[in-house]
């Protein structure tokens, strides 16, 4: 991600797969070479999701910078979260990865740019929820069902 409209960009693609309803978001990070997401795939569409994202992202990167080719090297990758202790665990790595590559100098002070508020605690972003210039706090609730985190370099 280059300028402020490319991570725009990727979350509005984001938020399109949470009001399909195929991805939950619980927390991610979108760093300048890769990115972080924590998400509950509601419909069992995970890669099919994921495929929505990237390839829309690829094409409109591409199509604006007047450029052709892949983004991505090879497929996302993804593993199950079980437990509420390593989803803990997950979700504070993920929003501190800014801090740790000197993104900025808090977590807090990412924007839209990247770390989301709902976390362990929170409910999840679903599709009412999803907005990509503010950060909603809703009442809490721990979900315990099971989660895939993805990551990608770009």
């Amino acid at each position: 991600f280059e300028y402020d409209e490319d991570f725009r960009m990727f979350l509005a693609l984001l938020a399109r797969e949470v009001r399909r309803g195929r991805i939950e978001v619980h927390a991610y990070s979108l760093m300048h070479t890769h990115f972080h997401l924590l998400v509950r795939s509601v419909k069992g569409q995970l890669s099919l999701a994921m495929r929505a994202i990237q390839l829309g992202y690829s094409r409109w990167f591409n199509r604006t910078r007047r450029s052709d080719g892949p983004l991505y090297r090879g497929r996302f990758l993804s593993e199950r979260i079980h437990g509420l202790e390593y989803r803990r665990n997950v979700t504070t790595y993920i929003h501190d990865n800014p801090v740790k590559a000197k993104m900025v100098a808090e977590q807090t002070d990412f924007g839209d740019g990247g770390v989301l508020p709902a976390s362990i605690g929170r409910e999840p972003l679903e599709r009412t929820q999803f907005n990509t210039s503010t950060n909603h706090r809703r009442p809490a609730r721990i979900d315990h069902a099971p989660m895939d985190v993805c990551r990608h370099r770009i």
